[in-house]
């Protein structure tokens, strides 16, 4: 059972990185940890981004909202941390034609 489970958890990890985009702007992010300021959010997808700042108190499952290049602002929920930079995964996933817009391939 534990080899399923780690097929899964690869699975999982091959899908998202597959459809990351290369990406880079400034932004705003709102917690309910009450934290809000300045961040800088790359590493976009469909399903959520990278934002890059300081971090205190934050855990995976913190529900927050970023804005960025006019978008916004958009609910999310952390998935993951780091020293300085958190995994926001969106409650509901941008559109394809908006991250195209966003991130305009050659």
């Amino acid at each position: 059972m534990t080899d399923q489970n780690d097929e899964k958890a690869g699975a999982g990890i091959a899908a998202r990185g597959a459809d990351r985009r290369r990406y880079s702007a400034p932004g705003h992010l709102e917690a309910d940890n009450g934290f809000t300021g300045d961040v800088f959010v790359t590493d976009i997808s469909l399903t959520g981004a990278r934002a890059h700042g300081v971090f205190y108190n934050f855990v995976p499952g913190i529900v927050v909202m970023v804005s960025f290049q006019g978008l916004g602002p958009m609910r999310g929920t952390v998935r993951w941390v780091a020293p300085r930079s958190i995994g926001i995964a969106f409650e509901k996933p941008l559109h394809v034609s908006v991250l195209d817009w966003l991130t305009p391939q050659p």
